[in-house]
């Protein structure tokens, strides 16, 4: 089935005769050589095949230090978004994807196709500005205020944003934000000068150290659809930029562990805020030593909230950021 949406390099195509065993080149399986690919967790598709040259070139010649398997899928036939969310949806049963190429537009097709009836559709944008989208709970990391319209801006509390400016002062607050992304999405203009010298929109934004540390906080999380967004930039700009991120997010799926929140040996904390006359219920995960406060306005099984050690220690004084009263009532 997936050579009616996809077409395959050839290696000969790539000629990356100089790839040596240690690389990831030596190893990389396409549809060829590797025609069950149930057996590949991680999978790579691109928009054209420009995009997905270029990539190879570059992503080849990159150490493996991976024992997790990732198949190269090609690039597609039909370019009109119903395929690609289509093809994304069949795969993403067995997968977890990461798709280069496209735009918002193609972003907002991935959060309808799989929107459910039981779960919120969680998506997480990597954007220089707010954008529209039919998700129905958003994070947005990286915006640039002065990109941005005041009245945009005092639409968004800090459960749903982190500046620019919030980002390079503390790095770490991006993790849990992204902990229960169903869909990323990257829009490459989020990023400064130095990640694109010759073709970068803007004079600030993310440094190419925060990005590639978010897709490795991406790589650790259970996110299913993982989408760069190209939009104008052309294959050979963006090429090595692209094939650095995906590097990084397999270094986080490397050593991923999927914490449940409900486990009766995970360690739990009681907080009690004056202020509020409130307790606040703290989660910190036995595998992975992530934390979570449960939600104050659910029951006894409700839903707990990704946050930081940072975070519990901040309450512990008193000091109630605003992402936490924004659950109370």
């Amino acid at each position: 089935m997936i050579h009616h949406w996809l077409h395959t390099i050839e290696r000969t195509v790539l000629n990356n005769t100089n790839v040596s065993d240690k690389q990831i080149g030596h190893r990389m399986a396409s549809i060829p050589d590797k025609p069950y690919i149930e057996d590949y967790p991680i999978a790579f598709i691109f928009q054209n095949m420009p995009l997905n040259f270029h990539f190879r070139k570059a992503f080849d010649q990159l150490n493996d230090h991976f024992s997790t398997k990732f198949i190269d899928l090609g690039h597609l036939r039909n370019k009109d978004i119903k395929s690609i969310t289509n093809l994304l949806k069949d795969l993403s049963q067995s997968h977890r994807i990461v798709f280069v190429g496209g735009d918002i537009n193609v972003s907002n097709a991935i959060i309808n196709t799989f929107r459910s009836k039981t779960t919120t559709q969680r998506h997480c944008l990597i954007s220089d500005v707010v954008t529209d989208n039919d998700a129905e709970q958003n994070t947005y990391l990286g915006l640039q205020r002065h990109l941005n319209a005041l009245p945009t801006l005092k639409n968004l509390d800090d459960t749903m944003a982190l500046s620019l400016g919030q980002i390079k002062a503390n790095p770490a607050k991006v993790e849990p934000m992204l902990r229960n992304a169903q869909h990323l999405s990257l829009n490459l203009n989020a990023l400064d000068h130095t990640c694109l010298p010759q073709a970068a929109k803007n004079l600030t934004g993310l440094s190419i150290y925060e990005i590639c540390q978010i897709f490795k906080y991406v790589g650790s999380t259970s996110t299913k659809t993982i989408h760069i967004q190209t939009n104008e930039f052309k294959a050979p700009e963006i090429a090595e930029l692209c094939s650095l991120l995906t590097w990084y997010f397999l270094e986080g799926a490397e050593t991923a562990m999927q914490e449940d929140v409900y486990d009766k040996s995970n360690k739990e904390y009681v907080v009690y805020i004056d202020s509020l006359d409130a307790d606040l219920t703290f989660i910190q995960g036995k595998k992975t030593g992530k934390w979570w406060f449960k939600n104050p306005g659910q029951n006894e099984s409700g839903e707990y909230i990704p946050c930081s050690f940072e975070d519990y220690e901040t309450v512990c004084q008193n000091d109630i950021p605003n992402k936490f009263l924004a659950y109370f009532d």
